[in-house]
């Protein structure tokens, strides 16, 4: 395979040889899977009544999936998909407040 080889999609590509996911020429922070497992702490710690746990996993999965969000433009077609998602906006906030981005532009 060419390390010179990019897959392109609408403003985005991933670089083959380094893997890394470009937003019209800049990196992409990719971290999708670690505020699934974290919300999932979240919930679990809950459950096991482990309130000061569980605060921290909540804020940490409100926090991860807010920098993905923010690693996108504000209009973004990808971004807006992304936080209107079942599961990103099932993420547990603080006090029950699900994840919000604060990026202005």
């Amino acid at each position: 395979m060419d390390a010179d080889r990019r897959l392109t999609f609408g403003g985005f590509s991933q670089d083959l040889a380094s893997e890394q996911l470009l937003c019209d020429g800049e990196v992409v922070a990719r971290r999708p899977r670690e505020w699934r497992i974290v919300a999932s702490a979240a919930r679990v710690h809950g459950r096991q009544r482990r309130r000061t746990d569980a605060e921290a996993a909540r804020i940490r999965s409100a926090a991860l999936v807010s920098r993905l969000a923010d690693s996108l433009p504000l209009d973004h077609e990808l971004r807006g998909s992304f936080l209107g998602h079942r599961s990103v906006r099932e993420v547990p906030g603080p006090r029950g407040a699900g994840p919000r981005s604060r990026r202005r532009s």
